[in-house]
């Protein structure tokens, strides 16, 4: 063998020597390890990539993951029935099941209060055989206060009989996004496919001005004074049980009669909107829009609506209607967005963040603190010479 040759043999034999020691030294592939925020050590996938070693964790496998019961305690018709089951299919996470028999309480994961009822109000906490909340809690439960009311149509701040219970909620499942868990009561979402509807045709068809249909005649947000006032200056026609009858079925009246309808919510605070947005979103009207929410922060843009908060009166408000009423090249782009989004809020059925809330469940390690009945207080009823039981009170109107 040439000189040449060996040296040429010496190195191969070098550089694969080198190579297996390289690789003995390394960690396995296949599995790597993570110590999560209890010390808890959670498997997770290695993958190469370009010859970059990423890791990722493993997905949850639906089938092996255990199943989170979550009890709604009472009052659950609004939000629950069996009709609208599957209410977890689709979701990221998905292995939970909702049950409504009381009787099972003691073996939940979880167990949902609607503290916003008169019927809650009405219940209690203690040795009597008519007290029906538990008295005590399993370690491995969760209790989870849970209303999409405005605090000032609730009464939780008086309930004197459950002292126990107000003091041991873990999580807050409400309309407000600081809530544990956050449930709007709609979304509105990106079109999969854009729609390419005329809206200068559907502004020609309309035959009147503005909409309002109400069912609560005085609210604490004084929707209705405000209405009043602006009817000095515009036409608003009132239908439903604070006005007069709808011709035929109310919001389909609402779409082919009306260029502007009133999205007015019965009180004023945060994160409360309803259904009287989320569900006109997908009628063929301008939102007129009053509410104590920040409406950019919730993903909703200044031109998808008119907020009367951006006018210092309803006469300003009127007159910038009037304006929109002959132009329709101002009028129409308050409709045009809806090619490209539309809400989640159906009409026949409520929104609920059932995903979010199952998602919660399997959380790992699963951070559950006690709030004290003042710290829930304190948090669901703001403070302030300008609020009424935790509600805004308007300003922005004579009769106000």
């Amino acid at each position: 063998m040439r000189r040449n040759d060996k040296i040429l043999l010496a190195v191969v034999v070098l550089l694969t020597l080198c190579w297996w020691h390289y690789l003995d030294s390394k960690p396995d592939l296949p599995l790597s390890t993570e110590i999560d925020a209890d010390g808890l050590v959670s498997p997770q996938r290695a993958i190469m990539d370009g010859g970059n070693q990423h890791v990722v964790a493993e997905d949850l496998d639906q089938k092996d993951a255990k199943t989170k019961t979550i009890l709604l305690w009472n009052d659950y018709a609004f939000i629950y029935q069996e009709k609208y089951e599957p209410v977890f299919q689709g979701c990221a996470v998905s292995a939970c099941q909702i049950v409504t028999d009381r009787t099972r309480a003691k073996d939940m994961d979880a167990i949902v209060f609607n503290i916003a009822t008169n019927n809650f109000a009405k219940e209690c906490q203690g040795e009597s055989p008519d007290c029906e909340i538990p008295q005590e809690k399993p370690p491995h439960q969760v209790w989870i206060f849970h209303t999409l009311e405005a605090p000032c149509q609730v009464f939780f701040k008086a309930h004197k009989n459950k002292d126990m219970l107000s003091n041991s909620f873990n999580w807050t499942f409400t309309h407000r996004k600081d809530s544990d868990v956050y449930s709007p009561l709609g979304v509105i979402e990106k079109r999969e496919v854009p729609l390419q509807r005329d809206f200068y045709e559907v502004a020609r068809k309309k035959k009147k001005l503005v909409g309002w249909l109400v069912s609560h005649c005085e609210t604490p947000s004084k929707r209705e004074l405000y209405v009043k006032e602006l009817q000095k200056y515009v036409d608003v026609e009132i239908i439903g049980k604070c006005g007069k009858p709808c011709p035929y079925k109310c919001l389909e009246y609402v779409n082919n009669t009306f260029k502007f309808y009133l999205a007015f919510e019965n009180s004023l605070a945060e994160g409360y909107i309803t259904e009287k947005f989320y569900r006109t979103v997908n009628l063929d009207v301008v939102l007129i829009s009053r509410s104590g929410v920040n409406y950019t922060e919730l993903g909703i843009l200044p031109n998808w609506h008119i907020n009367t908060a951006d006018f210092p009166s309803p006469q300003a408000l009127a007159e910038y209607l009037l304006a929109l009423d002959k132009d329709d090249s101002k009028y129409v782009p308050y409709l045009e967005w809806r090619n490209h989004y539309v809400s989640s809020r159906g009409l026949d059925k409520p929104y609920v963040s059932w995903c979010d809330l199952c998602a919660k469940m399997h959380e790992s390690p699963r951070r559950s603190q006690v709030y004290s009945r003042q710290e829930i207080i304190d948090w669901y009823y703001p403070p302030g010479a300008d609020r009424f039981r935790g509600c805004k009170i308007p300003s922005d109107f004579s009769g106000a």
